[in-house]
């Protein structure tokens, strides 16, 4: 035999039934425990995402207490003012520390080429084609792993697969963008 699938009580009448009264307008169990029993059976969840409730919950906030939903709101508004404050700065502090790294490197790049141009002037040749031609080529290969790791963060913000895309600038010479 399968047991059979009992549904729960909807009203007071089938709550005394099942509490075994004869008659259903006889109270089996007293009101208070009925009102616990359909206490639980009502309850329900909500849920939302976001800065704010749903309007009918900002309703239901205010109607506990008047201008509670306008403080939620004035909350929410200060909230996502302070998130714009704080993305501001770390913009304008990224910018800064982006320009300072690239004043500072073209002073070093200066500096060291005029340091080889000097060894070459005072007869040490080696020494200074050296130091001139490394600072040269440091400063080729900085530019190009920049271009291409800035192109493959792009390709991968913008959700385009990277296969076959070129991975480095070898790659880039041997298949030119827009030849098959």
């Amino acid at each position: 035999m399968e047991p059979e699938e009992t549904q729960p009580p909807k009203n007071l009448q089938q709550i005394n039934l099942a509490k075994g009264a004869s008659d259903p307008k006889e109270p089996a169990i007293p009101a208070s425990q009925v009102k616990a029993f359909l206490a639980q059976i009502e309850i329900s969840r909500h849920q939302f995402s976001g800065p704010l409730p749903p309007p009918e919950i900002l309703k239901e906030y205010n109607d506990i207490l008047p201008g509670l939903a306008d403080r939620v709101m004035k909350m929410a508004e200060k909230q996502s003012t302070h998130r714009q404050k704080i993305e501001d700065r770390v913009i304008g502090s990224d910018a800064y520390r982006a320009n300072a790294g690239l004043w500072i490197g073209a002073g070093v790049a200066v500096l060291s080429i005029l340091a080889g141009a000097y060894l070459v002037a005072i007869d040490h040749d080696w020494a200074g084609v050296g130091i001139g031609t490394t600072v040269v080529v440091a400063l080729v290969g900085v530019f190009v792993y920049g271009s291409i790791s800035r192109r493959q963060e792009r390709l991968s913000k913008s959700g385009v697969p990277e296969q076959n895309q070129p991975q480095s600038a070898s790659d880039l010479q041997r298949n030119p963008p827009g030849e098959k």
